[in-house]
């Protein structure tokens, strides 16, 4: 309750912003099962206004990262998924594993979430830095780039589907090599 308070002013921009993605999922032909692809976009939207308020610093020492390294944090997002997902497979082909796999599974999902919100919050760096702003602040930055981001995943055939799977890959890779922006 407090951080809302402190926050209330970006009430209305997240108020906005949910009305926005509902509106670019119905204009793109998800009227079919509306609820799900809003409730996924009011998903991401939450979970990265409560990252980026309750972790700050480390999103954006993770999104510098991203910048210095970026080959790097492709290459580690895609290492890390493929071995995450052996690990979880042979911790399930055992019995006493399955406990282990679904702690993994929600380690893996954790590491994930905190992964693509970085990459959300460094497209909102770039494109801020682009048209030569200065200082925002980092929940409108979040914003910036998950509507970019969310644009560019609607593009046609596989290719929106594909640059969205990399540019998380490239967060997820950010957060692993900074070590959730404590670089230690």
């Amino acid at each position: 309750t407090e951080l809302l308070l402190r926050h209330k002013r970006l009430l209305p921009v997240i108020s906005l912003a949910t009305g926005l993605a509902s509106a670019l999922l119905m204009k793109r032909g998800y009227d079919r099962v509306p609820w799900l692809m809003g409730a996924l976009f009011v998903t991401w939207l939450v979970i990265g206004f409560l990252i980026t308020l309750l972790f700050t610093r480390p999103v954006e020492s993770t999104a510098m990262v991203a910048r210095d390294k970026t080959l790097q944090s492709i290459l580690a997002g895609f290492l890390f998924q493929v071995a995450s997902f052996f690990i979880v497979l042979m911790l399930t082909i055992t019995v006493i594993g399955i406990p282990l796999a679904f702690i993994g599974s929600l380690i893996w999902l954790g590491i994930c979430a905190f992964g693509t919100i970085v990459g959300f919050y460094f497209m909102g760096q770039l494109i801020l830095e682009k048209l030569g702003k200065g200082q925002t602040h980092p929940v409108l930055v979040l914003l910036l780039g998950f509507f970019v981001l969310a644009i560019i995943r609607f593009l046609p055939f596989f290719l929106g589907w594909t640059l969205w799977v990399i540019w998380g890959l490239f967060g997820i890779g950010a957060a692993i090599i900074s070590r959730f922006g404590s670089n230690k």
